[in-house]
């Protein structure tokens, strides 16, 4: 097929979700043969967007010339800022390509909890960009044929005419059992990502002083310094804690050490909602997770048998998860092997990649078959 794809981002940085989706969606049609005009690059206000704009430019200049059988998009963190990109996806619209765009975060869906925040600064970008936001929604119920989402309940949160669940992948890999004591947690440390709650429940577990459940913890270094605390502090503090900074392939030494990954996410409407990429990475690592129980991943992982989630939200629910995970040896590795079965199993970014694709032209057919008729 040949499908132009457009992004919002620098290709070869794989640091979170927003970078690494896009370039893992590229992988995956490029891996099934498909004929693939990319357009990327940096399209953020206030960067160097010259690199964007010459492949907006670039793909104008191919469509003269060409007929993609579909259009894929994936988002950014933030709104269409560029009118370039607004009317290379209308032109597409216009010429009768069946357009999908996954939409990646909607924090501004909920301004109780992701508001202005503190500081004129803030204020000031948060009411600039949410209407931003609402005007794409309208451009996109008109100009996007389907609104891809991460899950089903996402899907309830916009107005647009058809919108369906796109969730995360993850890789076929290659991986070995753990039957370590270590478990790993791979996120943000700031407020609203259960990382003290994570901590507490580590306390607890360790508080024979004897560290017999070793915690390891990635995370952005410059968190740290935002929190007011160094490494050192929350190891000495924490014994049984490790913290450590990586990214991409960086991780791959992290999860050949652990056993399983923690998800300790908070209990708020938005995380009901969403699914963070992780746990599918995990899943490829045949990683096992303990996850507190937000709605989104329970559903999506409920026929997997290497995902247990606490029974609420209390410290002493992770506790019990995490001591009845170690405790059972035999459980491990069959959740080892659970794990990497579910993505074998219809949860790669090819098999994502065929959703979209089978979407899409049917659309395209049953236009055809209108005209037809």
């Amino acid at each position: 097929m040949k499908i132009l794809y457009i992004t919002f981002i620098d290709f070869g940085v794989k640091t979170s979700g927003s970078s690494v989706r896009p370039q893992k969606m590229y992988e995956a049609f490029l891996k099934r043969g498909h004929d693939v005009f990319l357009v990327k690059g940096d399209d953020f206000i206030t960067h160097d967007n010259s690199g964007h704009k010459k492949s907006v430019a670039e793909a104008n200049a191919w469509l003269d010339n060409n007929t993609p059988d579909i259009c894929y998009v994936e988002n950014a963190t933030h709104p269409l800022f560029l009118k370039e990109d607004r009317k290379l996806i209308k032109r597409v619209h216009e010429m009768g390509i069946p357009v999908g765009y996954f939409y990646r975060d909607f924090y501004y869906r909920y301004p109780e909890l992701y508001g202005p925040g503190k500081g004129l600064r803030n204020k000031l970008i948060y009411h600039y960009t949410l209407p931003l936001f609402r005007r794409d929604e309208k451009f996109l119920s008109k100009n996007a044929d389907i609104l891809y989402v991460p899950t089903d309940d996402a899907c309830k949160v916009f107005s647009h005419p058809d919108a369906r669940k796109l969730p995360p992948a993850g890789e076929i890999r290659e991986s070995s059992f753990n039957d370590s004591k270590m478990s790993l947690y791979i996120g943000g440390i700031a407020t609203g990502y259960g990382f003290d709650a994570m901590l507490k429940a580590y306390d607890c577990l360790n508080a024979s002083g004897m560290g017999d459940y070793p915690l390891t913890v990635v995370c952005r270094e410059a968190e740290l310094a935002l929190l007011g605390v160094t490494r050192e502090d929350l190891e000495r503090e924490h014994p049984y804690l490790t913290i450590a900074h990586a990214s991409g392939d960086e991780l791959k030494k992290y999860y050949d050490m652990a056993a399983v990954c923690v998800v300790p996410k908070e209990n708020d409407p938005y995380n009901h909602v969403t699914v963070s990429i992780k746990l599918y990475e995990y899943f490829s690592f045949g990683k096992p997770f303990i996850s507190r129980p937000c709605k989104a991943p329970m559903d999506l992982f409920r026929d997997s048998e290497a995902a247990v989630f606490t029974a609420d939200y209390s410290m002493e629910s992770m506790v019990s998860c995490v001591r009845d995970f170690f405790g059972d040896p035999v459980k491990m590795r069959k959740m080892h092997e659970e794990a990497l079965s579910f993505i074998r199993e219809g949860n790669t970014w090819e098999d994502r990649t065929e959703q979209i694709l089978s979407d899409l032209l049917e659309l395209s057919e049953k236009r055809g078959k209108n005209i037809a008729g």
